[in-house]
């Protein structure tokens, strides 16, 4: 059973959208300071419309909202120059997958949907490794393909349990939104190491919040009456 949406939550929406919005125009324009304000106010109203959900306090939200609490303030550090808030936004990250996999896998993520998952997602990371390998150098090298087998099982864990999950809702609203993670993850990796394009912040941005905004949507079971 679904939720009723509130003003709150529209606002919130709201909030995202303009936020995202903001980040484009100002990329675009490059107005470094309103581009981090843009994403500081997009990333905070996602965490918000979470934290506001009225979700059941169950070990695997718990999780979740802490992945989308780091995911959050990494992805605020990502918006400066230093190379200092790309390490710090980079390990946030880090922790918000392996968060949100160990929520996935408290809903309930059976072995063998996992496993099937796990192939497709090793050959996908092993293809992301090659396109990306070329453009890396140092302590970046060891970094990124760690990264993409934690953001692979990030995937993984979603899609199984989704796949294994008696609530239909909840279950798109995880698979989807972890999908949209996964692949604005890759435009981030074109913008930072591969060729810096404002197409990569047309795709990337619009697919993050989305998909952050669906996991969130999803510890109250929004939206879809399935």
């Amino acid at each position: 059973m679904s939720n009723p949406w509130t003003y709150v939550d529209l606002l919130l929406l709201l909030g995202v959208a303009l936020g995202a919005g903001g980040a484009l125009f100002a990329y675009r324009s490059d107005r470094r300071p309103l581009y981090a304000l843009g994403k500081t106010v997009a990333s905070l109203s996602f965490v918000a419309l979470a934290l506001s959900s009225g979700f059941s306090s169950t070990s695997w939200t718990v999780f979740v909202v802490s992945a989308l609490i780091c995911a959050a303030f990494g992805d605020i550090l990502l918006a400066g120059r230093a190379p200092g808030f790309f390490v710090a936004g980079f390990a946030l990250f880090v922790s918000a997958h392996v968060l949100f996999a160990i929520g996935f896998v408290l809903r309930g993520a059976p072995g063998v949907l996992a496993a099937v998952g796990a192939a497709v997602a090793t050959v996908a990371a092993a293809l992301a490794w090659r396109w990306l390998a070329p453009h890396l150098e140092g302590w970046l090298r060891k970094a990124v393909p760690a990264y993409l087998v934690i953001v692979s099982a990030m995937l993984v864990t979603a899609w199984a349990t989704a796949m294994s999950g008696s609530e239909l809702g909840q279950s798109a609203l995880l698979g989807i939104g972890a999908t949209f993670l996964y692949l604005s993850d890759m435009a981030v990796a074109r913008e930072r190491f591969v060729i810096k394009s404002l197409a990569n912040k047309v795709v990337g941005l619009p697919l993050y919040y989305m998909g952050q905004v669906l996991i969130a949507l999803a510890l109250a079971r929004y939206a879809l009456p399935l």
